[in-house]
């Protein structure tokens, strides 16, 4: 059956999958976890199956069954697995103890965690990996990033040097110049909110403002006033850093001219304006400071259209009529586009998805659903079996599921997807392949099936069809990524 078949027979909308189902599947996946021999199978199964019950709700089955994954972390840098780096739907398996040390915060445990930071150890990339995990948390548990993101010897040093600023402080009191003054205690509030002392850099910038008020340069002012309403916001004093924000932006009414140190002054409040989610003019200041200053004065203009082919020209001029505030006439440009695009033109239906996804983000989804679909056909029929996993090929399906979907149609998306996916699975579920070089000439035995199904269910989880991507994860032969992808669903499925 075409694409179109599939479509026809679909029911248009879908409803929330209850818990008692989610319930249901993620039991299916423990039940084939408790059976996988120690190694990445097992390790990206738990924690999936840890990710899933977090998102559930449940923390004390997450956080049992997230120890259970984490202690086949060694065997897994020890050992090899099939196709091991395609059992995560993302990241790998060198930044896994990032995954576990998120899901170990939401199931409540700042002791794993830490043992999951900890094992990354002191190299350069391994305090980078960490430093990453502390970005990831930040948000929902700040008092944590100091713990997971710095080993012990850098929180030491980070708090040493916290204290060497905090006593230089009274010594700051002793500048004769208050310009001077005020521009210290700015710097050492920038410093201790990079270590993580807010309270102490606070204080700081309460000082700094205070002596900033009272500067005769009304630019320098005005900038080290948005300046410092930014570093307010970002210690959690939103409320203050407004306050201090409102009165830069009355000295900044007061400022004529176009020369260097007004606009600069101007970009600095246009730059917290925007910081606080507050209309601004930033790019019209930057324009004018790149007038002055003998810069380019506008962004590069699109493309010439006439050196490009079909689609891409239209595209092209599409983004010409947009600049140039005319968005209707660029939905006329790519409307007319998609009866130029033929099979000789768009071979692989990638320009017309090009064209859906621009009228998607003109909001035209009519358009913008005629046009995919188009496109979809003929990508459909470019693709082929693989012996591979098919990295890109399902890339461009869940991109072209997703623009579907958008359009308001998730099943038009799922059959997209689903239709994809038969197609590259087509054929054997194990193939052998000739060892290439030296060695004992046995044949490497792949699973080209089961990567595939796993990428397409949760593909299918994240258009909201539950109960197709479960169908599809059933299907899996390979026992690891069947159990994957079965609790991933169960995670990704609102």
């Amino acid at each position: 059956m075409g694409l179109f078949g599939v479509v026809a027979i679909v029911v248009a909308g879908h409803q929330a999958i209850s818990r008692e189902a989610k319930n249901k599947t993620l039991a299916e996946a423990k039940a084939i976890a408790q059976k996988l021999l120690p190694g990445h199978g097992r390790v990206a199964a738990y924690l999936t199956i840890g990710q899933s019950e977090n998102k559930l709700g449940d923390k004390a089955a997450a956080l049992k069954d997230l120890r259970v994954g984490w202690a086949d972390i060694e065997k897994v840098r020890t050992g090899g697995g099939i196709d091991e780096y395609t059992l995560l739907d993302e990241g790998d398996f060198a930044t896994i103890p990032v995954a576990f040390g998120i899901e170990f915060m939401r199931a409540g445990s700042l002791e794993d965690a830490k043992k999951a930071a900890d094992s990354f150890g002191d190299s350069p990339l391994g305090k980078s990996f960490r430093h990453e995990l502390g970005l990831q948390i930040r948000k929902d548990f700040p008092e944590a990033f100091e713990i997971l993101a710095f080993t012990d010897a850098e929180r030491k040093a980070r708090t040493d040097r916290r204290d060497k600023i905090v006593a230089s402080l009274p010594k700051i009191e002793e500048e004769p110049k208050p310009e001077v003054r005020g521009e210290r205690y700015a710097m050492a509030a920038q410093d201790l909110m990079g270590l993580g002392a807010n309270k102490e850099a606070s204080s700081a910038l309460e000082k700094a403002v205070e002596l900033m008020e009272k500067l005769e340069s009304v630019q320098l002012r005005t900038a080290l006033l948005a300046q410092s309403a930014f570093l307010f916001k970002n210690m959690d004093r939103r409320d203050r850093g407004l306050a201090v924000l409102n009165k830069s932006i009355t000295l900044d009414k007061t400022l004529t001219g176009d020369s260097i140190e007004v606009l600069r002054a101007h970009m600095m409040v246009e730059q917290s304006k925007r910081e606080f989610g507050m209309p601004n003019k930033l790019g019209e200041v930057l324009q004018r400071m790149n007038a002055v200053s003998g810069a380019q004065t506008s962004a590069p203009a699109a493309p010439d259209p006439a050196g490009l082919t079909t689609g891409y020209a239209e595209l092209a001029e599409a983004d010409n009529r947009l600049a140039a505030g005319d968005k209707a006439g660029a939905i006329k440009v790519l409307k007319s586009t998609n009866a130029k695009l033929t099979l000789k033109v768009d071979p692989n239906g990638w320009i017309a998805v090009l064209v859906g996804e621009k009228l998607l983000t003109l909001g035209d989804k009519t358009s913008a659903q005629i046009v995919l679909l188009s496109g979809s056909r003929r990508y459909l029929a470019s693709l082929y079996p693989s012996n591979d996993v098919a990295s890109q090929e399902m890339e461009s399906l869940t991109r072209i599921g997703r623009a579907l979907a958008a359009t308001g149609s998730p099943e038009m998306g799922a059959a997209v997807i689903e239709s994809g996916v038969a197609v590259l699975t087509k054929g054997p579920t194990i193939i052998e392949i000739p060892t290439l070089g030296e060695g004992s000439g046995k044949p490497f035995r792949r699973d080209r099936k089961s990567p595939n199904l796993h990428r397409g269910a949760i593909a299918l989880a994240r258009l909201g069809l539950f109960v197709k991507a479960r169908a599809m994860a059933r299907s899996i032969p390979n026992d690891a990524h069947r159990a994957v992808a079965l609790a991933g669903i169960v995670r990704d499925t609102k």
